[in-house]
């Protein structure tokens, strides 16, 4: 989410020397998607020639599944050869509630919830620069007044990372 995506489309044909227009359905366009041929930002929405290689570029806006299709017809007569290949993006945004607790005689609970996101989680817990714990949950015995500053990174299964840092006094 907020991060660029590019990758390139090639087109290929078995019969060499036919022409192949490459050209998508612009369902992402309204929400800032560009298909254009590779290295020249001017051809838009259909790129045309022997091999045609088009670059999709997108900065999703928000989190969800999106699905575009894109279209390869060749120059063949009578009848042209024609394939559609559908490609879908998964935006994935991850937030975690995190809680931290004084529980009393210098013992600290720590928690993180994950609220959006794809199971499982990986949580990793820093304290002062070092890996502490590695669960969603603990309960950490301090030596008395603080401050105690601490890190935690929670990565989904599909490797968005949520990072946050507080402090405990």
């Amino acid at each position: 989410l907020g991060s660029s995506l590019c990758f390139q489309i090639p087109a290929f044909d078995t019969d060499p020397g036919q022409i192949l227009d490459l050209f998508w359905d612009g369902s992402l366009s309204n929400l800032g998607a560009t298909f254009t041929q590779l290295g020249s930002a001017s051809v838009i929405d259909t790129v045309t020639g022997v091999n045609p290689v088009a670059e999709f570029c997108w900065t999703p806006p928000t989190a969800g599944i999106f699905n575009f299709v894109a279209t390869v017809v060749d120059d063949h007569c009578p009848l042209p050869g024609q394939n559609q290949y559908i490609f879908t993006i998964v935006v994935d945004q991850i937030d975690v509630q995190v809680t931290d607790t004084a529980l009393g005689c210098d013992r600290i609970f720590f928690e993180a919830a994950p609220q959006t996101g794809d199971a499982p989680y990986a949580y990793q817990w820093t304290q002062n620069g070092f890996p502490t714990q590695f669960d969603s949950t603990f309960t950490q015995t301090v030596p008395g007044v603080g401050p105690y500053p601490y890190t935690l990174l929670v990565t989904d299964s599909l490797g968005c990372i949520f990072e946050y840092s507080d402090t405990v006094q």
